[in-house]
């Protein structure tokens, strides 16, 4: 029986893919739309039947000549639908990634010879964003994804859908976008003590090296106590780490996953990020070694992105 099941799943993602293929841009076509009367259609045409009924028992032209005007008002209600949505073309103009546990935001743009309206795309959220398209403009809805941990998610497949004129027929389709979301990991607002490399030992080693007191940070377990503000902590019973600014004459610093050994991977990608904004927010310039990859030193919020994008898909 299990057997039998996931075969009918295989020719069923197989069908899938092959009626709705994952495309950066693309235009839909006959062979992915479905066209069905709404609600409001099977009354409307529920109701037609019975004027129609009404009017074969009292052989009333009139009341047959409303009847079959009703008919043809839902057969070009049908037609006008499925126009509106057909040839309709569709490309991803933007994405936003964001931290593990928040929305990464998807823009996606659609263009036509012809004017079209109320195009909706439903979000993975399950709410509904609505576009217009003219022929001299193009529409934008922005999706909207959930990122519920660290690493890389694909945007899931997407329905589109239009009940324009008159709400009477629903046509949709789905839309199978090829995209990369990135869930960089959560940068930690406490300073997390990293242990020092050989390559940055003689650094660790002088504390004369380090720059003025410039706050307070709350102390997190597995941090070293020397700096702790036990005054504050016997006044107000919160542990406050004191906060050291940089000194003016770094130049450069090296973020590795080794000086973070001491606590577990998430915690310390978590850190890491941290450190690499502490970094670029000081104009320090910086690098990484994560592992096997090596980004080199460098400056610029172009190089903050590529050392967060690592971050994210480290392991993945």
């Amino acid at each position: 029986m299990s057997a039998m099941k996931a075969w009918l799943n295989n020719r069923f993602e197989a069908a899938i893919t092959e009626r709705f293929p994952e495309v950066v841009q693309g235009k839909v076509g006959q062979r992915q739309l479905f066209v069905l009367p709404s609600l409001n259609g099977v009354l409307w045409l529920v109701l037609a039947l019975v004027i129609w009924l009404t009017g074969i028992n009292y052989q009333n032209g009139l009341v047959l000549i409303i009847a079959y005007l009703m008919g043809s008002i839902w057969l070009a209600a049908m037609w006008l639908c499925y126009r509106n949505l057909h040839g309709l073309q569709y490309h991803i103009s933007a994405i936003r990634h964001a931290e593990a546990g928040e929305q990464a935001e998807v823009d996606i743009a659609f263009s036509s010879k012809r004017t079209r309206y109320d195009i909706a795309v439903r979000c993975t959220t399950g709410e509904w964003r609505y576009t217009d398209v003219s022929s001299d403009s193009q529409g934008s809805v922005r999706v909207l994804v959930d990122l519920p941990h660290r690493g890389v998610f694909r945007l899931p497949a997407l329905r589109l859908e239009t009940r324009q004129p008159f709400d009477l027929a629903v046509v949709w389709s789905q839309l199978r976008l090829s995209c990369e979301l990135l869930a960089y990991p959560v940068a930690k607002s406490a300073m997390v003590n990293a242990i020092p490399t050989d390559a940055s030992a003689s650094e660790h080693e002088r504390p004369s090296n380090r720059g003025d007191v410039d706050g307070l940070t709350e102390w997190q377990a597995g941090q070293e106590t020397k700096h702790l503000r036990w005054q504050h902590y016997l006044l107000t019973g919160e542990a406050r780490l004191l906060h050291f600014a940089e000194p003016a004459g770094a130049q450069s610093q090296m973020i590795a996953l080794d000086q973070y050994s001491h606590l577990g991977l998430e915690a310390a990608l978590s850190a890491m990020a941290e450190r690499a904004n502490h970094y670029h927010e000081h104009e320090i310039a910086f690098g990484l070694s994560l592992g096997n990859q090596t980004i080199d030193i460098n400056a610029g919020a172009q190089h903050l992105s590529n050392v967060r994008e690592a971050l994210a898909r480290y392991g993945h």
